[in-house]
């Protein structure tokens, strides 16, 4: 329930979360493949900017340190 609250008031959040819910569900997805599936999941969203590329590579790290 937190992480949905965070998400919903921080739109970088809600960025990593949707990149966090696409690798889940991709399983080991080709690295060159994983910009292209997140985009298709934040289509109609508002990303005001934010650099998508840069949270993927940040969110894959987290999930590989984890």
């Amino acid at each position: 329930m937190t992480e949905q609250t965070d998400a919903s008031e921080d739109p970088a959040e809600a960025i990593r979360a949707v990149i966090r819910a696409t690798v889940s569900a991709s399983g080991e997805p080709d690295p060159s493949v994983l910009p292209n599936l997140v985009r298709a999941q934040l289509r109609g969203h508002d990303t005001a900017g934010h650099d998508v590329d840069a949270y993927i590579r940040e969110v894959l790290a987290e999930m590989r340190d984890a």
